[in-house]
């Protein structure tokens, strides 16, 4: 029994004389190689492939830094960062940077991944961006008088919202009060409160009924044609087709009425000028 405990103690002795042989060798040689295969081919070490892991999951991640957010505020309005902070609205990143500019605060909200400003939740009239729009505040009145007529412009401000500067616009139509989104380099409507718009409809109902008691005289405090008037001039335009449905919009600063015709399995879409009563395009599907 102890001849063999002698042997066996020789044997690892041997072997760890071995390795430090080897290892020093190793070393001498040019320093820690990677071990290799059986195969030859290199085995990469457990502890490098989480730091490889690690470093790819850092570039991955592509957020901007708070200071970053801050120059991309600033370089809308050249104030002073009161308060930076990130957080999340609607599932996105975003950076909320508060800048003070001539004594008024304004929050902007800045997509943490692109530096993009999406929002400005204050009124930019007053500071050099107004300045930059290519819709005037006079123009934009005059689109929001042209759309909704009679209407009373109450109030209108200068923000931004989903990346696109428009000018929020409070009318008031009768005893209806809503808000009007306009594009401030374009012009386009991107919005009409839905209880003007009804008011809109009614106003013209009530003005077809007017007219159809005073003899067909027309009363003059409404210019828009009724739903069944834009059908009967799509239809008539076609010369054939079964009416699916009619709804008045707002496209590129225009009132019109959608007038869909089912031709022949085809769905076909007239547009209709919801003050002119003329025919503007035709869309084939």
């Amino acid at each position: 029994m102890k001849k063999t405990t002698i042997m066996f103690t020789a044997l690892l002795l041997s072997v760890g004389a071995t390795a430090v042989v080897a290892a020093n060798d190793s070393d001498s040689k040019g320093g820690n190689q990677t071990p290799l295969s059986d195969s030859g081919e290199s085995i990469v070490l457990q502890s490098t492939v989480q730091n490889i892991g690690e470093t790819t999951v850092q570039k991955k991640d592509g957020l901007i830094t708070k200071e970053e957010a801050k120059k991309a505020a600033l370089a809308v309005l050249d104030g002073k960062i009161k308060e930076v902070e990130r957080d999340k609205e609607d599932g996105r990143l975003i950076y909320e940077v508060e800048v003070l500019f001539e004594g008024e605060e304004y929050d902007f909200d800045i997509d943490a991944y692109t530096a993009e400003v999406i929002e400005i939740d204050d009124d930019l009239l007053k500071t050099p961006v107004a300045n930059e729009m290519k819709i005037t505040v006079e123009e934009a009145k005059e689109i929001a008088n042209k759309l909704v007529p009679n209407s009373k412009i109450d109030d209108i401000d200068l923000k931004k919202e989903r990346g696109i500067y428009l000018y929020d616009i409070e009318l008031e139509l009768n005893d209806e009060d809503g808000d009007l989104y306009l594009d401030a380099n374009t012009g386009e409507v991107i919005k009409l409160d839905g209880d003007i718009m009804k008011e809109m409809e009614r106003m013209t109902t009530k003005s077809k009924s007017s007219s159809e008691s005073n003899n067909g005289k027309t009363n003059e405090s409404t210019s828009y044609i009724s739903k069944e008037e834009a059908a009967k001039i799509a239809l008539d335009y076609l010369g054939e087709g079964k009416l699916d449905e009619v709804e008045r919009k707002i496209k590129s600063g225009n009132v019109l009425y959608e007038v869909e015709i089912e031709i022949h399995d085809d769905d076909v879409e007239v547009y209709v000028d919801a003050i002119t009563g003329n025919v503007l395009y035709v869309d084939w599907d």
